[in-house]
């Protein structure tokens, strides 16, 4: 493979046919490097501040940073050329002055920034003339608000594109000798499903779990329970989970009148279920979540239930642990029974049903009249009776058509694979300090030792004021919990996994999968299963050829990367 040198108007000026060794990293959403052995003829050639084209890459390209010669053991004399790709360019201009994002796509963000300092920036010597602006990916979180002040363009841009997944590449068009500033978005390779059911009136946000009952049932009530003739409860609980089981019980069958003589006979007791009383409101909408297994033949009704016995939820028969969720408006503002597994079991021994955890989320007091967020991934079309108040738009269920993507050594794909797993960095409740406005942001409901804290100052990191000019308070407290929130995602136990790929297999990388793309890789061996994002590719070519390495997931950081992390603050 030749390797193409141009200079910085985008002219090849030369070729480097004979190397040793070509080593070309490409990352997501971060800029990746490259390496290249060859020849002292090439000394005058590849000179710093020039190109390197891949020709096997047409969405990244190279920038020479630095040149060495070194000299082997026989005495033969070669070049060393190291580099990051292109992206690196925008690290040599500063995102000048305060800027204030209030409900964007991140694309948007980045290519604002972009274009106000390096594009189309007021003073002619910031341009940069072979600069241009291209696609525009979505995040899958939706829109997200953000302020900063004076901070390099390069590190804005990773922070915003890491914040929401997204990916970004400065692509040459070397036809019309310019760099193309792309933002990107892998695309789920798992063999999970996709929904897009939405409400109209706004863009899906994370749900918050308010109104989540205790898992240790506080508060539930019993129906038909009780115990069998060896005093073993019918409903009980196990681990934190409401069990519905139906136990094998028996009675005596006398056969004389002086009762001397009997026969046993058995019965199964009636199973019981729970429910809790909840008081709803006909002008809201409730989203209904359940994660339950019913390994019986039996329909048992969860959620609310109507005048007619009906419930929101049906759950039929399952293989495992299965989630079932909704969207409910109430006929009339009154007190309902919130239900969990109503019905009859089979005339089976022994047999459970159990429910992990059951939660309602009122969306309208969450998020205010008119503004409720839809779920993305509820499986079940909107429950209502009448008196529906909000414009709604129901997308169809939409199944992921994308064939999975699997790595394993178990289907002759891959040659190596190394796990890692970390929990040392997790934070589950973090406080957080603004310009004059403390919060607090929280994940889950850990209290006790799994309470894992973090203190993040953002005070002058996220400025409260934009050219003089006080941001809203709620719009201010908006930005504080979205870089809240963003730094809990990067303290949470971290999965790595590294591979090498066996190039003989009919996936190819660039064609079949690419950088940011959600695969499975899963090792019989080892014993893990896990659905990891691909963040970064390593190609490289040396006397024995070509090799392809792989990386899963984010790189774990070490404590004192956390601890800085924290101490400075996350954005």
């Amino acid at each position: 493979m030749d390797i193409f040198v141009l200079n910085q108007l985008l002219e090849r000026v030369g070729i480097v046919d004979v190397y040793t060794f070509f080593s070309w990293t490409t990352v997501y959403n971060d800029v990746g490097s490259f390496e290249l052995h060859c020849g002292m003829e090439n000394f005058d050639l590849l000179l710093t501040d020039r190109i390197i084209q891949n020709p096997q890459d047409n969405r990244h390209s190279g920038l020479v940073e630095f040149i060495n010669t070194v000299i082997d053991d026989e005495g033969i004399e070669s070049l060393v050329i190291k580099g990051r790709m292109t992206e690196v360019l925008l690290e040599r201009r500063v995102a000048l002055g305060s800027y204030a994002f209030e409900s964007i796509q991140p694309a948007e963000m980045v290519q604002k920034l972009v274009n106000d300092n390096a594009v189309s920036c007021s003073e002619v010597g910031r341009k940069v003339p072979n600069l241009a602006l291209g696609t525009r990916a979505e995040a899958d979180e939706g829109v997200d608000s953000y302020a900063g002040a004076n901070e390099l363009l390069l590190e804005e841009i990773k922070k915003i594109c890491q914040k929401a997944m997204i990916g970004f590449n400065l692509r040459m068009d070397e036809e019309e000798k310019k760099f193309i500033f792309d933002t990107y978005k892998g695309v789920n390779r798992t063999e999970e499903k996709n929904t897009k059911t939405f409400i109209e009136t706004h863009k899906a946000v994370d749900i918050l779990t308010n109104g989540q009952f205790d898992r240790d049932l506080k508060g539930w009530q019993q129906i038909d329970g009780g115990t069998n003739y060896l005093g073993m409860d019918i409903l009980s609980c196990e681990k934190g989970k409401f069990k519905k089981t139906k136990l094998k019980d028996r009675y005596k069958n006398y056969l004389d009148e002086e009762k001397t003589k009997f026969e046993w006979v058995y019965f199964y007791r009636k199973a019981g279920y729970l429910y809790q009383e909840v008081s709803l409101n006909n002008q809201h909408v409730y989203f209904l979540d359940i994660f339950c297994d019913n390994p019986t033949d039996s329909v048992l009704g969860y959620g609310f239930s109507d005048a007619e016995g009906g419930h929101t939820l049906s759950v039929g028969k399952t293989n495992g642990m299965q989630r079932f969720n909704a969207l409910y408006v109430p006929k009339m503002s009154d007190q309902y029974q919130f239900c969990l597994a109503q019905g009859e079991l089979p005339e089976e021994e022994n047999i459970a049903v159990y429910t992990e955890y059951a939660a309602i989320i009122d969306l309208t007091a969450t998020f205010g009249p008119g503004k409720e967020p839809g779920i993305n991934w509820c499986k079940e079309n909107i429950y209502y009776d009448n008196g529906w108040n909000y414009k709604v738009q129901i997308i169809e269920f939409v199944e992921n058509n994308v064939p999975p993507m699997v790595l394993s050594r178990d289907r002759d794909n891959l040659l190596e694979v190394q796990y890692t797993k970390s929990i040392t960095n997790v934070c589950n409740y973090i406080y957080v300090k603004g310009d004059g406005k403390d919060i607090t942001i929280s994940i889950g409901n850990e209290t006790g030792t799994m309470r894992k804290e973090r203190f993040l100052d953002l005070s002058g990191q996220i400025p409260s004021k934009i050219d003089d000019v006080t941001l809203p308070e709620t719009s201010y407290i908006a930005m504080l919990e979205s870089a809240a929130k963003a730094a809990l995602r990067k303290m949470v136990a971290n999965e790595v996994v590294d591979c090498e790929l066996y190039l003989l297999s009919n996936r190819q990388f660039g064609k079949d999968f690419y950088l940011g793309d959600i695969v499975n890789c899963a090792d019989e061996n080892i014993g893990f299963s896990v659905n990891l994002r691909i963040s970064s590719a390593t190609e490289s070519w040396d006397v024995n050829g070509y090799k392809l390495s792989v990386k899963l997931g984010e790189d774990i950081p070490d404590i004192y990367e956390t601890m800085k992390l924290v101490t400075k603050g996350a954005k």
